[in-house]
């Protein structure tokens, strides 16, 4: 850690296939945190896997910390650690007062079978939801860990005489301070088992998460602390239970969970509740900085044993997220009348979604993982891993949005120009990865990123903290195979494809005409209107958008005259309605209606104002990025955020590439400057396919 400036009581690895885990021992929640490392050897040969739970969880700020000991000596962990300690040494400590006598022992056995009885507690939706003083009913606690340890001992083939003998509970009622300080469980979390002043350890570590995570008994998810009248909270593990409940009998059918009606199964739920703080819940669960953390798509997607997820005290099965909420959203949607708020559900739910899918991508790659996949297969399976968590997931180590993934690409050989490195630059990180991702795919849709933090490496090198690669590219793009080369100083890229136009012009649009934001949901709230100052001062700020819209349009009438020369009574209608609609039916109706004189009122609604939002957003990138008109008069806007389009720029679309590039040319070289934004032009160029030889040209960017 960062922070860390005394003296590491991390003694050395001796086995390459060594880890360390650490002892928690239980305690009150203001209590010192005690642990204490112990080394272990992963699962290989003869040698039997440990039993311990990992931790998936967010560092936060690693220079705001607390000390907890570790070792008996004063160590820093980031907040966020320090309250998952806390809340976990709270209830192993009032757990451990109900322990079988069997289990209040340091023995290695024993410290195995109380981490396995812990992971089942958690999973236990009858398990209490709060350790506060006078909320813990012992008695329930007791008889749920008498229960779970029965099951362990009859899973592991214990005589049902011998059972009932060793859940036999203590005499007193509760064990002394002394017997307490036995009853540890194990954990491994990164920031403690791993030396993190050692770059060298860590990268060897990284190297093998996959393996820690796939031989953990289970993993743990923190989403961080929640205050007990967090009630949002509470409404959405309610209604995740409630639609798991409805929805279980039926799979018990042999339905699965993709193939149920769920527009009609949320009927039933939404006539038994609230569903909308319900959705509010959920959305606070799906918003936590955890589900942004790049690590975390290794750690779930291996995980090959139970998974939870822990907010506070409060817990929900992994498996509900994944397979109740996610798949539910959609019915969701459909069903809420808040129009907009079903929408950024949908979009909340965007992480979660990626993460189901790379999971079931990582499965199915696992059945053909070997030491003889090559260097073809390995760059293809970690290109549709990047195409599903680029630009979504984010890393306090910018080099871990790659090295996160090398877990999942079923190789038991990591090629060189692959493997994590922590003493190399974050720009020669990403270049190599770019290099060999290009070299052994002939694909260019890592040119699609909105931002670059890099300096002094080509300019077709993507941040890879900032690429987003469209997960449904069509079939054509799909096939555009690309015959890009890198020379072999690996600074020039040469690529073929056809222009589709010159930069005449660019306007930028005026922000005050997109001062709303699709987060304020109150604007687009089913309610009628009250008369409400609040309600006033949304109208204003709709009809600006709409004005900005129609004050845009002039302005590119008025650009084109003045750098042209070219006289328009209007602007195109079929460019006009393509750039701002692409065949969506909403969007096409809403654009049309902003070109009607008549009041905002007599044609506006829910669904809508939804678009006019969406529109407003465009408008206020515009004024910072600019809208280009090319010589066809079609409407062009860059992707990156950082560098605008200028008039000069060429607009060509590159084989191999998902979107259409804008280049910069400086005697017989091009810079690249960014990939469209404009789905409309992405569209146009794939009607056009590839045109005759004699118009493709070769372009080389530096």
């Amino acid at each position: 850690m960062d922070s860390f400036t005394g003296i590491s009581p991390h003694q050395p690895l001796s086995d390459p296939t060594g880890i360390r885990t650490i002892r928690l021992y239980p305690g009150r929640f203001d209590d010192e945190v005690r642990c204490e490392l112990e080394h272990c050897l992963l699962q290989g040969g003869d040698c039997e896997a440990p039993t311990y739970i990992a931790l998936s969880y967010t560092w936060g700020d690693s220079t705001n910390t607390k000390l907890i000991s570790l070792d008996g000596k004063p160590y820093p962990v980031t907040l966020n650690l320090a309250s998952f300690l806390r809340h976990m040494q709270t209830m192993l400590g009032v757990i451990s007062e109900h322990l079988p006598e069997v289990l209040i022992s340091s023995m290695p056995e024993c410290a195995s079978l109380r981490t396995i009885l812990i992971q089942r507690l958690l999973g236990d939706l009858n398990f209490p939801q709060s350790f506060t003083s006078g909320s813990i009913d012992g008695t329930l606690i007791r008889d749920l860990v008498q229960h779970h340890f029965r099951q362990i001992l009859v899973n592991l083939g214990t005589e049902v005489d011998t059972v009932e003998e060793f859940i036999k509970m203590p005499d007193n009622k509760a064990i002394g301070h002394q017997e307490s300080k036995q009853c540890y469980i194990i954990f491994w979390i990164d920031s403690l088992c791993i030396n993190q002043t050692d770059p060298a350890e860590r990268s060897k570590q990284v190297a093998r998460m996959k393996d820690i995570y796939s031989q953990a008994q289970s993993t743990l998810i923190w989403l961080g602390d929640t205050h007990q009248s967090d009630g949002n909270v509470d409404d959405a593990i309610r209604l995740v239970r409630d639609l798991y409940q409805t929805m279980e009998p039926l799979r018990g059918k042999g339905l699965n969970w993709e193939d149920l009606n769920w527009k009609a199964l949320l009927g039933q739920v939404l006539l038994r509740g609230n569903m909308g703080a319900g959705l509010l819940g959920i959305r606070r669960i799906l918003t936590s900085t955890w589900f942004s953390r790049a690590w975390i798509i290794q750690e779930v997607a291996t995980a090959q044993e139970s998974v939870n997820v822990l907010l506070g005290y409060r817990r929900i099965p992994w498996f509900f997220l994944t397979h109740v909420v996610e798949p539910a959203v959609n019915g969701i949607c459909n069903i809420s009348d808040d129009f907009a708020n079903g929408i950024m559900v949908r979009s909340d739910s965007g992480n979660l979604r990626a993460l189901r899918e790379i999971t079931k991508e990582y499965w199915d790659i696992k059945q053909t993982s070997g030491d003889s996949v090559n260097h073809i297969v390995i760059s293809k399976r970690l290109y549709s891993l990047l195409r599903r968590s680029c630009g979504v997931f984010e890393a306090t180590d910018p080099r871990d949005v790659l090295y996160s993934l090398l877990g999942l690409i079923g190789a038991n050989i990591i090629p060189p120009q692959l493997v994590p490195n922590y003493e190399s630059p974050v720009s020669d990180v990403f270049h190599q990865y770019t290099i060999f991702l290009v070299t052994n795919t002939n694909s260019l849709n890592c040119l699609s990123f909105y931002k670059k933090d890099l300096a002094h490496i080509p300019s077709w090198v993507p941040d890879w903290r900032y690429v987003r690669m469209d997960g449904g590219q069509s079939t054509q793009t799909q096939q555009a195979v690309s015959n890009a080369r890198i020379t072999g100083d690996g600074l020039l890229l040469e690529v073929e494809g056809f222009r589709l136009g010159t930069v005449v012009g660019v306007i930028k649009s005026t922000p005050a005409n997109s001062s709303i934001y699709l987060e304020t949901t109150s604007l687009l709230s089913p309610e009628e209107d009250n008369g409400s100052d609040e309600d006033d001062e949304y109208d204003e700020k709709l009809h600006l958008i709409v004005q900005g819209l129609r004050d845009l349009k002039r302005r590119l009438i008025l650009n084109l005259q003045t750098n042209t020369g070219t006289a328009l009574g209007d602007f195109p209608t079929e460019i006009w309605q393509r750039f701002w609609s692409s065949n969506d039916q909403n969007a096409l109706e809403t654009i049309n209606m902003t070109e009607e004189i008549e009041e905002l009122g007599t044609w506006i609604n829910y669904k809508r104002a939804t678009y006019l939002v969406a529109f407003g957003t465009e408008l206020r990138r515009f004024s910072k990025t600019g809208l280009a008109i090319l010589d066809n008069l079609e409407l062009v806007t860059t992707m990156r955020v950082d560098v605008p389009v200028l008039k000069g720029d060429i607009v060509v679309r590159i084989q191999g590439a998902q979107d259409p590039c804008i280049l910069r040319q400086d005697g017989h070289f091009f810079s690249f400057v960014g990939a469209c934004a404009t789905r409309s032009l992405r569209d146009l160029a794939e009607q056009l396919g590839f045109v005759a030889s004699s118009q493709i040209q070769r372009f080389i960017i530096v």
